[in-house]
């Protein structure tokens, strides 16, 4: 273990540094099964996600303390023996199938969105080169796009931001605003 960073009250990023770790072809978005081997109960194994970009040398997770095994993480110190255990899970920048693409996540769970957008190449439309950066009036948005409509709004009564019209929704934390998420916003 390279590095063990306190993020936020009871979250902490740890840096695992190893030889080759890209014979193991990891990608963002995937998981390991991790042991850290600091004292007894190192043999129970807990999955993280990586919360960064795989490099050859490097691998990132950040873990919120919510049970035995990750309220230990934070007590680790750098040097600590890791084993890991193959890179599961399928979401990651191989599967998409769309030229856009619609990332939702709350709470820890958007530390693996995060590490998604890093390995997602991004370009903007040719039209409208600006358009993320771009707030257009609600009315023109819902008519350029009226059945498939998403957005954010707030007790002020803001445009929405996002337009979505086809591609896969992705939800990730907590039960309630991943089910917030799979209704269309109403502004």
């Amino acid at each position: 273990m390279e590095s063990v960073t306190t993020e936020a009250p009871g979250v902490v990023s740890i840096t695992a540094k190893g030889y080759r770790l890209d014979k193991m072809k990891t990608a963002s978005g995937q998981f390991f099964i991790w042991r850290f081997l600091d004292r007894p109960g190192w043999s129970r194994g807990n999955p993280y996600t990586l919360s960064a970009a795989p490099t050859p040398e490097r691998l990132r997770i950040t873990i919120k303390a919510a049970g035995d095994g990750s309220e230990r993480a934070a007590r680790l110190i750098p040097g600590t023996r890791i084993l890991i255990e193959s890179p599961y899970g399928t979401l990651t920048a191989r599967r998409r199938t769309q030229p856009r693409m619609l990332l939702i996540a709350a709470g820890i769970g958007i530390t693996t969105m995060r590490a998604l957008l890093e390995d997602t190449p991004y370009a903007p439309r040719r039209d409208q080169p600006h358009l993320p950066l771009q707030r257009r009036p609600a009315r023109r948005v819902r008519r350029r796009t009226p059945r498939s409509f998403h957005g954010s709004c707030s007790a002020r009564r803001e445009p929405p931001l996002c337009p979505v019209r086809t591609g896969a929704r992705t939800c990730r934390g907590p039960a309630g605003p991943a089910r917030a998420s799979q209704a269309p916003a109403r502004c």
